[in-house]
């Protein structure tokens, strides 16, 4: 009865002291409960991340595995690349060894050109000089043979009067006869006369007959002279034709050995700038070495992270349990029930679409795993009227704050600015609102993004071709700093032209296949076409494997099929966003604005190219 007396009266002593306590620390426990209950929830958050930090740190590692492979494999690769580079040099050292001789061959080339040159010039000096004496005895015999003409003339006259001598020494004799004796004496003159009459017709016979040998000669030698003269005219053109052609092969062994000199530097220049790639060679093969001991290192610390996350992760289940258990034991306690509300946020894309989706799924998720509501409004065909009602939606859910993918600025910057009075926070996705009350703005810096699709481009066609463009949505602000970005690099080399431009406003994928087409037909000789957006790209990649087209694609999207073709060797370039990681950031950075923690302004998460050097990596991960 006493021991019952004692066990009453200690229980009742202990009630009372609980009394006391619960009284007095019911705020303090109520509090703890509270904290205990955000402890638990921010367990529950670090338990999944830790989940998704393991997969990824998976994901690393056997990255890591591959890249540390890949960089064992470039050691080897440009340890074969200096071997090659080396024999290169050697080839380029004989090169220029045979080009010096060439160019010592072409030197005494010029000197006995030149001296064959001096002779022909001398001989055709020579020739001038006989030319000009064969004219003279051309012209001395032309004037014997005038003499000879007069001479014959001469002779002809003493032939004539020994002729008419003749016939008045026969009339003399007559008349001597007639006169008899007295004329005997006058007759024995006149015969003598006869006789010289007879002589000097005979002799001018003679000389006649020589004067008309002599003429014949003279004759016979102007013929031959003038054949001579003839001979030497064609000589001499010969000559002259020699001398031109000298002077011409003189001045194309002059452009020979400039050109050898030019090839002999451009060869030293070669072998300079073969120098260069095997020091660049050389380093590469160091630091590809380098990179391989590092990579390695690399794998190492990962597999001593992925135990030190395997020790945290069960540090944080212990202290998870413990909580609970604690919370389990307070539960037994009549405390205020504590209610958390839930912070809401709202998001508002422009339709229903596989890039919108992804940003949609992501951002789902990461509330999920935030405890946050989320109110999504997203319309399932985008307009302009459509998209701010449900803006406006969002702004009568009393919601803390939401995300928009703002496309109809004007329209969407009122509605903005109203929200922010209402003190709503804004976060805009891709296209900014920066001249309204938004808190914040995430995406890509798309004129950037424009410029590496022109450098891709460049790089593709060796920087010289023809372009075609096509732009969906051309009035919406992003497209158009995507154009901008690549149209300024592509102008500013000489060799590329954008040839074709088609600008569409809406994104209707028949109407996209039509317009494509279209410029395609109007441009046959286009050598690469740049389009800009998700859609446009799949419908491109298609149209070209259907007709066939071998030339260059480079495409703005983000799609796995666009990948594939890329794999496929169909598309040259694909540049992507990270459109996946805005889900995550929007969602996170509207609870950090709930809580009142400052977040930052501007976003640039930045781009990356995918292209079949790199594209077995991003398929690998999906």
């Amino acid at each position: 009865m006493i021991f019952l007396f004692i066990i009453l009266a200690i229980m009742g002593t202990f009630h009372f002291i609980y009394i006391m306590l619960k009284n007095r620390y019911k705020k303090d426990f109520n509090i703890i409960k509270r904290e205990l209950n955000d402890l638990i929830q921010a367990t529950e958050v670090i338990d999944i991340n830790f989940n998704e930090s393991n997969e990824r740190i998976k994901e690393i590692s056997e990255a890591s595995k591959s890249i540390a492979a890949g960089a064992d494999e470039q050691a080897e690769g440009a340890e074969d690349i200096l071997l090659l580079t080396r024999e290169l040099q050697d080839k380029i050292n004989g090169l220029m060894e045979k080009s010096y001789h060439l160019s010592c061959k072409a030197d005494n080339a010029r000197n006995l050109n030149e001296q064959r040159e001096e002779d022909v010039r001398e001989l055709l000096v020579i020739e001038q000089e006989t030319k000009k004496l064969i004219r003279e005895l051309v012209e001395n015999i032309a004037q014997l043979n005038k003499m000879a003409g007069n001479i014959e003339e001469i002779t002809t006259t003493i032939t004539n009067i020994a002729k008419q001598t003749n016939l008045l020494s026969l009339n003399a004799a007559i008349e001597a006869a007639r006169a008899g004796a007295a004329g005997q004496g006058f007759h024995v003159i006149t015969e003598e006369i006869r006789n010289l009459a007879n002589q000097t017709h005979n002799a001018s016979s003679e000389i006649a007959t020589i004067i008309n040998t002599i003429s014949s000669q003279i004759n016979t030698a102007m013929e031959v002279t003038a054949t001579v003269s003839s001979h030497f005219q064609q000589r001499n053109d010969v000559i002259e034709g020699v001398t031109t052609s000298f002077g011409e092969i003189s001045a194309s062994l002059k452009e020979l050995i400039s050109g050898e000199a030019e090839i002999h530097n451009e060869v030293k220049s070669i072998n300079q700038f073969n120098k260069n790639i095997m020091n660049s060679i050389s380093d590469v093969a160091t630091i590809a070495e380098e990179s391989a001991a590092v990579t390695q290192e690399v794998t190492s610390l990962i597999f001593n992270q992925e135990n030190l996350q395997e020790g945290a992760l069960s540090s944080i289940l212990t202290l998870k349990n413990s909580n609970q258990g604690i919370n389990r034991v307070l539960s037994n306690y009549q405390l205020d029930d504590i209610v958390t509300n839930k912070i809401t946020i709202g998001l508002s894309l422009l339709e229903k679409s596989k890039f919108m989706n992804t940003i949609e799924a992501e951002a789902i998720k990461e509330a999920e795993k935030l405890g946050v509501n989320l109110i999504i409004t997203t319309p399932e065909k985008y307009s302009a009227d459509q998209h701010c009602r449900s803006v406006r939606q969002l702004i009568e859910s009393n919601v803390t704050g939401f995300a928009i993918f703002p496309l109809a600025k004007e329209k969407l910057k009122p509605l903005v600015n109203q929200a922010a009075q209402k003190g709503i926070n804004i976060v805009t996705i891709d296209n900014d609102i920066s001249d309204s009350s938004r808190l914040a703005h995430i995406g890509t810096d798309y004129l950037k993004m424009g410029q590496a699709a022109g450098e891709a481009a460049v790089n593709h066609l060796n920087g010289k071709g023809n372009i075609i463009v096509l732009l969906c949505g051309a009035n919406i602000s992003s497209i158009k700093s995507r154009y901008e970005g690549f149209k300024e690099i592509i102008d500013s080399n000489q060799e590329m032209k954008i040839v074709g431009l088609s600008k569409m406003e809406g994104t209707d994928a028949k109407e996209t296949e039509k317009e494509l087409e279209a410029l395609i037909e109007e441009n046959p000789n286009f050598d690469l076409l740049y389009v800009v957006t998700d859609e446009s790209s799949l419908i491109a990649a298609e149209l070209y494997k259907r007709k066939k087209l071998k030339k260059k694609l480079v495409c703005i999207a983000n799609s796995n099929e666009v990948m594939d073709y890329v794999k496929a060797g169909v598309v040259s370039s694909q540049f992507c966003m990270r459109n996946k990681l805005w889900g995550a950031l929007l969602v996170r950075r509207l609870l950090e604005a709930a809580k009142g923690k400052g977040i930052p302004e501007i976003e640039d998460t930045g781009y990356y190219e995918i292209n079949q050097r790199n594209v077995s990596v991003f398929l690998k991960t999906g």
